[in-house]
C-alpha cells in the first residue's frame, strides 16, 4: 500500500492527523476572552448614569441612558424624562416623587422603570403629596416588590402605559392609590397585567391589579388582565375601588382572580361606593375571571361585586366567569 511521509519522517497510512495546540496557546485564548468580557463590562458601566439621593429636577436624556438607581431617590423639583430612557434599579430602592415627574415615552421609544435583572426587585415609584401635574406617557413599569406605583393624595395621569409583573405585600399589586377627594386616578389606554398582591393565606387583601381609595377612570381600550390577590380573604382580583366613583369605558377585564384560601369576593371588580358613589361600566367586557375549583370555600361576584353605592352598566358583555356574573350585596 502506498503511504505518505509525515512531518516526522515516518511512513503512516493515516492521513490528516490533528494536533492539539500548545499549552501557551490555550492560555492566550482564555486571557483574550477574559479581556473581551472585561472590556464590554467596563463599557456598559461607563455608559450607565448613576443616580441616588435628592434630585432637584432636571432632564434625563436618551444619550445618558440607562440611569442606574443605586440608592433611594427623592424628586422634589420637576424631572423630565425623554423617550427611550431606561431607569434601571440596581437594588431594592424607592423612587419617591414630591415634586413633578413628566415621563415622555413614545410608542416607538417607551420609557422603562425596571430592575437590573429577573432576580432582584425594587420598591416602586411613590407619589407622596406630590405637586399636581405629573404624568406617564408610553411607560413600562415592572418588577417592583412594593406595588408598581403607590400614590398618596395627588395622582399622576397614565396614557398608553403598561404596569406589569409587580408585587405588593399588602394591596394593589400594580397600583396602590389613596387619593384626595376630587382628584381621580385617570388611566387611558393602559395595560395592567400579571400583578400580585398579598402573602399566601394571611389577612384580607384588596386589589390584585389596582387598589383605589377614591375615584378611578379607566378608559379607551384599557385592559386589566391576569392579576391576582392572595391572603386569607381576597377582594377584587383585578380592581378594588371604594370611597368614590369608578368609571370604565371601552375596557377589558379578564382572567383575574382573588385566589385566597377562605373566600374570593369579586374575581374581576370589587366596588364599594358608600351612599353616593357610582360604578359606571360602558362598552366593557368582563370575561373568564376567577379560578374554577380554587381552594377558596366561599365565592361571590365572578365579574363584578357591588358592596355599596350605585351601578350603571351599558352595553357590556359578561361571559365565562368562574362564579357569578354580577353580585349586588346592598
Amino acid at each position: 500500500m502506498r503511504t505518505e511521509k509525515q512531518s516526522n519522517g515516518t511512513g503512516n497510512p493515516t492521513k490528516n492527523q490533528s494536533t492539539s495546540p500548545p499549552p501557551h496557546a490555550k492560555i492566550g485564548c482564555v486571557a483574550a476572552a477574559c479581556l473581551l468580557f472585561l472590556t464590554r463590562f467596563l463599557a456598559e458601566a461607563s455608559t450607565c448614569t448613576p443616580v441616588s439621593g435628592f434630585v432637584a429636577g432636571g432632564h434625563w436624556t436618551t444619550a445618558n441612558s440607562p440611569y442606574c438607581v443605586q440608592g433611594d431617590v427623592q424628586v422634589y423639583g420637576t424631572l423630565i424624562i425623554d423617550p427611550g430612557v431606561t431607569v434601571r434599579f440596581d437594588g431594592n430602592y424607592e423612587f419617591l416623587v414630591g415634586g413633578q415627574l413628566l415621563v415622555n415615552g413614545t410608542l416607538q421609544a417607551p420609557v422603562f422603570f425596571t430592575p437590573l435583572n429577573g432576580t432582584n426587585c425594587w420598591k416602586g415609584i411613590a407619589f407622596e403629596d406630590a405637586v399636581p401635574g405629573s404624568y406617564f406617557n408610553n411607560t413600562i413599569i415592572e418588577g417592583s416588590c412594593q406595588s408598581g406605583v403607590r400614590i398618596t393624595n395627588t395622582p399622576p395621569a397614565f396614557t398608553n402605559c403598561i404596569v406589569r409583573k409587580n408585587y405588593s405585600p399588602t394591596h394593589g399589586g400594580g397600583i396602590l392609590a389613596d387619593l384626595t377627594p376630587g382628584l381621580p386616578l385617570v388611566m387611558d389606554n393602559c395595560l395592567i397585567s400579571n400583578n400580585l398582591a398579598g402573602p399566601y393565606n394571611s389577612g384580607d387583601i384588596y386589589g390584585g391589579g389596582i387598589y383605589v381609595d377614591g375615584s378611578l377612570f379607566l378608559v379607551n381600550q384599557s385592559i386589566v388582565v391576569s392579576n391576582r390577590t392572595r391572603g386569607f380573604n381576597g377582594f377584587g382580583g383585578g380592581i378594588f375601588a371604594w370611597n368614590g366613583d369608578c368609571t370604565l369605558v371601552n375596557c377589558l377585564i379578564a382572567f383575574n382572580a382573588p385566589n385566597a384560601t377562605a373566600s374570593d369576593q369579586a374575581d374581576g371588580i370589587y366596588f364599594s361606593g358608600g351612599s353616593a358613589g357610582t360604578l359606571r361600566l360602558a362598552n366593557c367586557t368582563m370575561a373568564s375571571n376567577g379560578i374554577p375549583g380554587s381552594g377558596s370555600q366561599n365565592y361571590n361576584g365572578g365579574s363584578v361585586y357591588v358592596s355599596s353605592g350605585n351601578a350603571q352598566l351599558v352595553n357590556c358583555i359578561i361571559s365565562a366567569n368562574a362564579h357569578e356574573g354580577l353580585y349586588f350585596y346592598a
